[in-house]
C-alpha cells in the first residue's frame, strides 16, 4: 500500500483490515488473502488491475 496507494480501495474491497494494521508492514499479500480467507488469485488479479499490469513480482 505504500508503494501502491492505489490499492487500497481493493482491500478495502474485500473487506481486509490491512489498512492501518500495524503489521500490514510485515504480511506479503499472501498472508493477508491466507489470513482473511480471501481468494488469491481473484484478489491479486485485482491488485494487478488498480495497479495497470499483467504481473508484478512484489505481489
Amino acid at each position: 500500500m505504500t508503494q501502491w496507494p492505489q490499492t487500497i480501495p481493493v482491500f478495502i474491497k474485500y473487506k481486509m483490515l490491512c489498512v492501518g494494521c500495524m503489521v500490514s508492514s510485515f504480511h506479503t499479500v499472501e498472508d493477508a488473502s491466507k489470513e482473511h480467507g480471501v481468494d488469491d488469485a481473484l484478489f491479486k488479479a485485482d491488485l494487478r488491475k488498480c495497479m495497470g499490469c499483467q504481473k508484478t513480482p512484489e505481489i
